[in-house]
């Protein structure tokens, strides 16, 4: 059975610079079209990451994501509990500003740190190095326009005397000015719209139908795999053959350029990988109504202003919950 194929906005990528403005990384935005260039006013968090997740590494045939140059992507504390089947160097987790440092919240960080994925402090505004969540963080996004020009130099002094290893990187740089500033302060790497602008990502692909989700997760329920039934089922849903051939191959590179059919594709993934990355894919069909205590049913997230941003929000605007950061 084919699926009909359908163009799709995948999500957007904005690139980051080191000092020398050498890409070293692309931050992936939420995004359900490519017009207007950002997010909805409204939306599930935990929703957003996990499509912009299953698109970066199993939809989008072009992505190139390495240990050199990996995705940042935003999470939640909602999110950070969720199991990830992707390589850990490819993919740099962004804690958003709004989570708690929470006994538990911490556990997960840690977590995630000791499989391999380095941790960044989304929209860091404040002006000490004291954040609960500094201890755990490999880098510190700080929001050029909160902090002003006056303090940026003794902020990042102060973060780097506290944590000497950390890497700082200067986010929203909209002027010449404004990036000459940064690099005279010692940021390390750099992003924002005078840099580079949020580039839709856009591509033909087969839908994902939420009965082939349901049906994949009730036959992982059943115990021990059988990969002919497993390569049955997915034969029936383009769509989601197309997503385990490209996290086998997201896994086993070497394969890249050889032929691969639906059950040993089926074969390479392992089942811990094949239960996350369908918690995801069902995580993204979820009603936006929807207000199930599980872990991936969220409220919505709000924003104000009009101007673009880089989480799928708006420029300079603050979502309307507290803000921890």
């Amino acid at each position: 059975m084919t699926d009909p194929i359908r163009e799709q906005t995948l999500y957007a990528r904005q690139l980051l610079f080191d000092r020398h403005q050498t890409p070293v990384g692309e931050e992936l935005l939420y995004r359900e079209q490519p017009v207007p260039n950002r997010a909805p006013p409204a939306f599930d968090p935990c929703r957003a990451t996990s499509q912009v997740l299953v698109n970066a590494f199993t939809r989008n045939p072009q992505a190139a994501f390495s240990a050199a140059h990996p995705a940042f992507v935003n999470f939640s504390a909602d999110m950070l509990a969720q199991g990830l089947p992707f390589r850990p160097e490819q993919l740099t987790i962004e804690v958003l500003e709004s989570v708690q440092a929470s006994p538990r919240v911490i556990e997960q960080i840690q977590r995630l740190k000791a499989d391999g994925h380095r941790i960044a402090l989304d929209d860091y505004c404040r002006l000490d190095a004291e954040h609960p969540l500094l201890p755990e963080a490999d880098i510190v996004k700080l929001e050029y326009p909160s902090i002003g020009t006056a303090q940026l130099a003794p902020l990042v002094a102060r973060l780097k005397q506290r944590r000497p290893r950390l890497t700082v990187l200067a986010e929203k740089i909209e002027t010449q000015d404004e990036l000459e500033h940064c690099l005279e302060a010692g940021c390390d790497v750099l992003q924002g719209y005078y840099l580079h602008e949020p580039e839709p990502v856009i591509t033909t692909v087969a839908p994902i139908a939420p009965s082939a989700v349901a049906a994949l997760r009730s036959q992982l329920r059943r115990g021990p795999r059988r990969h002919h039934k497993l390569a049955r089922l997915l034969q029936h849903s383009s769509g989601l053959a197309e997503s385990v051939h490209r996290l086998a191959r997201h896994w086993r590179p070497d394969l890249a350029s050889q032929p691969l059919g639906t059950e040993q594709a089926a074969q390479l993934v392992s089942s811990a990988q094949l239960s996350e990355l369908t918690e995801l894919l069902a995580a993204t069909q979820a009603p936006l109504s929807a207000r199930r205590p599980s872990r991936l049913g969220r409220p919505l997230l709000r924003w104000a202003g009009s101007s673009p941003t880089e989480h799928g929000g708006t420029a300079g605007a603050e979502p309307l919950q507290a803000n921890t950061g």
